[in-house]
């Protein structure tokens, strides 16, 4: 059984790759997480949802007949240089500030909507390379905003 923070994750990551190819972002490599025993191929980008309270993930709220969760995603992407992921990470940003993501299950039924409700809690940071060898430099830029899902009708 897939789990709504499941639809909802592939959701943002398909609707941010749609974004980002449109603003010129070919050839990244789309992911749910990362692999521990995968290497790292540049460019990459994936997606994960950071600890939430037990609230935020299993009882929700409701307002206006919409059952809403609060979730925290974090957008973690690794690139070639300095500039690309400073570019990449200022798209990133941009989408989750200006997009309405629909949550849709595997048969393309949407189920809600996902939006950024707080600007000022989107974060970006771009991190230098953890090595010095020249083979394995890999800059790293990660994003984190918080979200909330509304589903109508509970």
């Amino acid at each position: 059984m897939t789990t709504r923070t499941t639809f909802e994750k592939r959701s943002i990551l398909g609707a941010l790759q749609t974004y980002l190819t449109s603003k010129g972002w070919t050839t990244i490599d789309y992911g749910e997480g990362f692999k521990s025993q995968k290497t790292i191929e540049l460019p990459k980008l994936a997606i994960s949802y950071l600890p939430s309270k037990g609230k935020q993930l299993q009882l929700g709220y409701v307002q206006n007949g919409d059952r809403i969760f609060t979730r925290r995603v974090q957008i973690d992407v690794y690139m070639e240089s300095e500039p690309r992921t400073d570019g990449i990470l200022d798209d990133i940003m941009d989408f989750l500030d200006l997009e309405v993501v629909s949550i849709v299950d595997p048969s393309s039924q949407t189920l809600g909507t996902l939006i950024c409700y707080d600007t000022e809690s989107i974060l970006g940071e771009t991190l230098p390379p953890a090595t010095a060898a020249p083979t394995l430099l890999k800059w790293r830029g990660t994003v984190q905003a918080d979200m909330e899902a509304h589903y109508p009708n509970g």
